[in-house]
């Protein structure tokens, strides 16, 4: 499993799209964040973390079914089904190089409600 995990997280970040995706993904919840908590005067960001979390539910699996998607197409899907592993671990190592790009994403989500409670001493419940 940390193999496959290792290597999805390589080829996440060997390509633009990876980069791509997550400035893309930054760039809406930067507006989201304004327009939830900034441009409306709101002192919480509770809303904010609820449409987040119903973003992850969604975006989450399906840079997953990506990653299969991906190594059907270059035929390694084949190479990884005949291996020593079960497909469990596939499953796992490949939803956790994705969790942990999720990770890094609201890790940046994170920062913005950091700033925004240092400089207007905003509630985060």
């Amino acid at each position: 499993m940390k193999a496959i995990f290792k290597r999805e997280l390589r080829s996440y970040f060997s390509s633009m799209l990876g980069y791509i995706f997550l400035t893309m993904f930054l760039a809406l919840t930067g507006i989201l964040f304004w327009l939830n908590n900034i441009s409306f005067g709101v002192a919480s960001v509770k809303n904010f973390f609820s449409l987040l979390t119903s973003w992850a539910v969604f975006v989450l699996p399906m840079l997953t079914m990506r990653l299969f998607a991906e190594d059907r197409k270059l035929k390694t899907d084949q190479l990884l089904i005949t291996a020593p592993v079960s497909v469990r671990s596939i499953v796992l190592g490949k939803f956790f190089c994705c969790r942990n790009d999720g990770n890094r994403r609201f890790g940046c989500d994170f920062y913005l409600c950091y700033c925004d409670r240092v400089l207007r001493r905003c509630e985060l419940g």
